[in-house]
């Protein structure tokens, strides 16, 4: 281990400090009323779990949302494991009208593998080429997670919630990742809930923000 991985209690208490006095170092996520209740935006080092319904328009939030967390010198990283890059880049030209606009968006996609390790080590490399300010996983249940033998889904999607977690911290950026909802979710008054998706006992741990999707909005829970 290399020495300057350990951080003692005086410096951990310095950067609470910092934080608590400048919560505009938070990511904003293009939402005023997340943002809002996030206290100025995401952390770096969380996992924000955005859960919705299949079709409901959750990959382009989560575009928006990486988009709105960088800075003009940092890109969000797009891991695809439901759409091509240049499908998810039709869906941005209809809200980017202007070609050159759309060309200069801070986005770099991987849509070429859905196994985590892969990811995982590729998200390592490109933050050591560029600088990094988000990352964007569309969606948790694609992804292939090798495991033991015997484990079933679930214990797959804490796995891959927990070294998601972990990227998120050893990068020192926000990962904000999808979830999908299970067809219950249909039958709550209409409106969503985060206990919906199929593995939440195995998501809730190692995420420190969920929201939802429902219409335009998106609750926190």
């Amino acid at each position: 281990r290399r020495r300057d991985e350990w951080v003692t209690m005086t410096d951990a208490i310095a950067s609470l400090q910092v934080q608590r006095a400048n919560p505009a170092a938070g990511h904003g996520t293009a939402l005023p009323r997340l943002n809002d209740a996030l206290n100025s935006g995401l952390r770096d080092g969380q996992l924000c779990v955005v859960g919705g319904r299949p079709g409901a328009g959750k990959s382009v939030l989560m575009l928006q949302m990486g988009l709105a967390a960088v800075t003009d010198d940092q890109v969000a990283a797009v891991v695809s494991l439901e759409m091509t890059a240049a499908e998810l880049a039709g869906r941005l030209e209809n809200r980017f009208r202007d070609q050159q606009k759309l060309e200069a968006l801070p986005l770099v996609f991987m849509d070429s593998t859905s196994n985590l390790g892969t990811i995982l080590a590729l998200l390592r490399v490109l933050a050591k080429r560029k600088k990094l300010g988000c990352v964007v996983v569309d969606y948790l249940q694609l992804l292939e997670v090798t495991t033991g033998r015997h484990e079933n889904r679930e214990r797959q999607i804490a796995t891959a919630s927990r070294n998601l977690k972990r990227l998120a911290i050893e990068l020192h950026v926000p990962v904000i990742v999808g979830s999908q909802l299970n067809r219950e979710s249909a039958r709550n008054d209409g409106k969503p809930k985060f206990t919906d998706p199929t593995e939440t006992v195995a998501i809730e741990p190692a995420a420190g923000v969920h929201a939802v999707q429902h219409r335009k909005e998106v609750a926190t829970v």
